[in-house]
């Protein structure tokens, strides 16, 4: 058991060194640049930059493209995931709506039905009081339009 534990012991050993060796050399220096004149060995004025300078500034471009990239792909993905939940919750009104519409038109149904049997049950007997009805508003019209138009 002892020789597995120092073995143990000396993988995380090994394991502390490569960090603080990569730790170490993470942290370099920037590089460095220098403003050229023309006449001087390049043939035009300008800036000459390191290998150092020069990683640095095209590990930054791509660096901040990726960083765009990945902050807009988030803001996608927040948004997209907003618009699923209101659709979802638009989804789930239009369902309880619908089922609440089914039940009320079939509870609507059944008191029809109630109320014309109900309806249909009952005698009537008073034919005769809309026949009458029926003849006395006529002759009332007949009367009043030959009045009206002498």
């Amino acid at each position: 058991m002892s020789l597995l534990k120092l073995i143990r012991k000396l993988k995380n050993c090994l394991a502390s060194l490569a960090l603080i060796s990569f730790a170490t050399t993470a942290t370099a220096m920037p590089g460095s640049y220098t403003q050229i004149e023309e006449g001087q060995p390049a043939p035009f004025s300008g800036y000459c930059f390191d290998i150092t300078a020069s990683a640095h500034i095209i590990a930054d471009k791509e660096l901040r493209d990726n960083w765009c990239k990945d902050k807009t792909n988030k803001s996608l993905a927040i948004q997209k995931a907003e618009f699923d939940l209101e659709v979802g919750k638009l989804l789930a009104e239009f369902d309880y709506e619908k089922s609440v519409n089914k039940k009320t038109i079939e509870s609507l149904r059944e008191e029809n039905l109630r109320l014309e049997t109900t309806a249909l049950a009952a005698p009537n007997n008073y034919w005769y009081i809309f026949v009458g009805s029926g003849m006395l508003m006529g002759v009332v019209t007949t009367i009043l339009v030959v009045q009206i138009t002498k």
